[in-house]
C-alpha cells in the first residue's frame, strides 16, 4: 500500500508541487521529492487478463461477453453465437455476416 501511495504522490507532483512535497515529507522521506525517481511502467502488471466485448445484432448492442484477453476471433464468434441474449435476437433469422474486431466487438448482421 505504501508503494502505491508513494507512486501517487510522485505522479501528483507536477500538478501540485507544494502539496506533494508536504505529503512526501509526511511519508518519512528526508530528501526532497525532486530527487525521487519517477515510477516505472510495468506492462505485465498493467495487462488485463479478461476483457468485456460488446456483441451487436444489426448495429444494436444486445450483450456483453467477459472473455480472456487472448481469445481468437473464431472463439469470440463462437461465444457470441452461443450467448442466450444473442440467440433470443437471432431466433428465426439467418446470420448473413459476422464481423469480429478482435479485442473490441463482435457484430452480427441478420
Amino acid at each position: 500500500m505504501r508503494e502505491a501511495i508513494e507512486a501517487l504522490v510522485r505522479m501528483l507532483s507536477p500538478f501540485a508541487p507544494h502539496t506533494s512535497e508536504e505529503l512526501w515529507e509526511m511519508l518519512g522521506h528526508r530528501e526532497g521529492l525532486m530527487k525521487a525517481t519517477w515510477p516505472e511502467f510495468n506492462a505485465e502488471v498493467a495487462k488485463a487478463e479478461e476483457i468485456v466485448i460488446p456483441v451487436q445484432v444489426n448495429g444494436k448492442v444486445r450483450s456483453r461477453l467477459t472473455v480472456p484477453a487472448e481469445s481468437s476471433e473464431k472463439e469470440l464468434e463462437e461465444m457470441a453465437l452461443a450467448d442466450p441474449a444473442v440467440i433470443a435476437h437471432l431466433s428465426g433469422k439467418q446470420v448473413k455476416k459476422v464481423v469480429v474486431a478482435k479485442g473490441r466487438l463482435v457484430s452480427l448482421v441478420v
